[in-house]
């Protein structure tokens, strides 16, 4: 199984942004490691962060509220949402 995530900015069908280039995410399979300050938060604490950026990423990429449930379904989505976010700062 595999998630295929595809950002188009808002008001354009056809033009799509492919997230591996500006994530450091690589479009294969293996890991990343989040950033030194995530790594050291708790359990709760990186939840919290993560719903932040996930709301910070639906409302900058504007996203469906659906959309963005159904990403939270991807077993890595607290990785996910902070590593979009800060690219979209």
């Amino acid at each position: 199984a595999h998630t295929h995530l595809e950002i188009r900015p808002k008001g354009t069908s056809k033009t799509s942004l492919d997230i591996s280039e500006f994530t450091g995410i690589p479009n294969k399979i293996g890991t990343y490691e989040c950033d030194k300050e995530v790594r050291s938060m708790t359990a709760e604490e990186k939840h919290t962060y993560a719903v932040k950026c996930a709301c910070d990423v639906e409302d900058k990429c504007g996203l469906s509220k659906d959309t963005v449930k159904w990403l939270w379904t991807y077993r890595f989505s607290e990785d996910l949402f902070i590593k979009l976010a800060e690219h979209i700062k």
